[in-house]
């Protein structure tokens, strides 16, 4: 016995030394305080929609009213879009139907299992912005021709006569009028009927809006110096010196206005007077809210994603991924408190309310080979706690193609064993220096489900052969026989709605 475990660790050694520097210690490196803070001022919900427009509200505070404190990951499906469709948000109204238009002239409406309902083709359009769901459940989208009603089926319900590019993301106050700009720096507040009710320029290229509880109307301008509050009718109520905004301010507790500027995170009053600044080490959008009122900045450049004080905007905790990716979405949060944000390393990330790492799940493609993804617009969450977010693949060379999904994160995952780990019969004994996973002896399987009431039964397999099939909670299999080498082991989930979840992962296996 002893001689075989020696055996084992000559092994390790061999496959850890090997390639060395690829993927080097997928650690966390994540601090937190226990600070207490006030309670977080709960907007109230503006229709019964689920997820309404970007970033949830017209607050834009990113949190949502349902928990996702179990939903352990795995993706449950992906929706496949023929062009990229990565800058945009799904919007979830009553039913749990999601909305996403592509980059270009479609927009699309699915069920809940990941089954298409309808596409709408609006040809002639070449640019599709991020829509809004009114309280009727009315769509409102902006073109590079025209700006858009449609009905819930996808038929049209009126078209704004005004040939311009609407290019912010709509936003909807609490009386039903639309606001939204355009890239000539025309801002419009828009009655439900498709009329205009007043318009406000500023000659810049309009960055999306918010609305505080007050009707007041805040939005600036792609390289406008400045930060403007317009009243309810479209006078101008103040504006504040601020550069390289490039998101739609939040809107916090008290009508605390964050923005992100060029590399400093600022805390406006309602009167707009400064109320504190602090230079982050990233530059990146405004921040989301937690439901204790922190506030969750997440940076474009770099690992960085931090939880921020609100009341002096100092830092709480901070967490940094073991990547090099350049961008990371703006994040969206639980009403349990659980942080997700995705980045172009291909995965979708959870932390726990003070900065933890909780779990991560790779947003997969079948699209192969590919040059590289991004992943551009904050995740959104439905009333059952499942996440969605989008994703773009690309192949790069003289035959350019683009491919998008929208994935949908909450089905089944391995719990054991983890990626990344070296597992030594059946206990994780490190992190594996190749990032690989490593399987020495026997080891059990074991699957965390999302709803597993609705699980009618998961698959075990070995590169592409069903190994085992298991049909009641808790969904496990032995791992074991003659077992050498590169492998795949995946899982399927089957749920009762049709929805199949899928994981994969590489192991390296050395079971007797």
């Amino acid at each position: 016995m002893k001689t075989f475990i020696i055996f084992y660790v000559f092994i390790i050694i061999i496959l850890s030394f090997q390639n060395l520097g690829d993927n080097l210690f997928n650690n966390i490196d994540s601090i937190a305080r226990s600070d207490k803070l006030c309670p977080s001022q709960e907007f109230t919900k503006s229709n019964m929609n689920q997820w309404p427009m970007y970033r949830y509200n017209a607050q834009h505070i990113g949190k949502s009213p349902y928990t996702t404190g179990e939903n352990p990951g795995g993706e449950r499906w992906k929706f496949f879009s023929p062009k990229s469709i990565s800058y945009h948000s799904p919007l979830i109204d009553a039913n749990g139907i999601l909305y996403c238009p592509d980059e270009f002239h479609k927009i699309y409406a699915i069920y809940p299992n990941g089954t298409i309902k309808w596409q709408r083709d609006l040809t002639g359009n070449n640019y599709m912005h991020q829509p809004a769901l009114g309280t009727d459940g009315t769509i409102y989208l902006g073109t590079d021709k025209h700006f858009y009603a449609l009905y819930s089926n996808g038929t049209t319900k009126w078209i704004l006569p005004i040939q311009n590019h609407f290019c912010s993301d709509p936003v909807i106050g609490s009386d039903d009028t639309i606001y939204a700009g355009t890239i000539n720096g025309s801002f419009y507040a828009i009655n439900p009927n498709g009329t205009v009710n007043w318009t406000y320029n500023i000659g810049y290229r309009i960055i999306g809006a918010s609305i505080d509880s007050k009707g007041n109307i805040y939005f600036t301008g792609r390289y406008a110096d400045y930060l403007y509050c317009l009243n309810p009718d479209g006078s101008l109520r103040w504006k504040f010196e601020a550069h390289m905004v490039m998101d739609a301010p939040t809107i916090g507790e008290n009508d605390t206005i964050y923005i992100d500027t060029d590399y400093y995170l600022i805390a406006i009053n309602p009167n707009g007077t400064e109320k504190w600044k602090m230079h982050l080490p990233g530059f990146g959008t405004s921040p989301s809210i937690a439901p204790d009122g922190t506030l969750v900045f997440s940076s474009y450049q770099g690992p960085l994603v931090a939880g921020v004080k609100p009341d002096d905007g100092s830092i709480l905790w901070s967490y940094r991924t073991n990547s090099d990716s350049r961008y990371k979405t703006p994040p969206c949060i639980g009403n349990d408190g659980t942080i997700y944000f995705a980045e172009d390393s291909g995965y979708l990330y959870a932390l726990t309310s003070n900065g933890l790492f909780k779990w991560r799940t790779r947003l997969t493609t079948e699209y192969t080979p590919y040059d590289g993804m991004y992943v551009e617009s904050s995740p959104s969450i439905d009333s059952n706690g499942i996440v969605y977010v989008t994703s773009w693949f690309y192949r790069g060379g003289s035959n350019y193609t683009d491919i998008g999904y929208i994935h949908a994160i909450g089905g089944v995952k391995m719990q054991i064993p983890q990626e990344g780990y070296i597992y030594l019969f059946g206990r994780d004994v490190c992190p594996a220096l190749l990032g690989s996973t490593i399987i020495i002896g026997r080891l059990s399987v074991q699957v965390a489900t999302f709803h597993e009431e609705n699980v009618e039964y998961v698959e075990f397999i070995i590169d592409n052969r069903t190994r085992y099939v298991d049909s009641s909670p808790p969904f496990e299999w032995f791992l074991k026989g003659l077992l050498f080498g590169k492998h795949t082991l995946s899982i399927k989930g089957y749920y009762t709605d049709g929805a199949i979840s899928e994981e994969n992962m590489k192991i390296i296996s050395f079971i007797i």
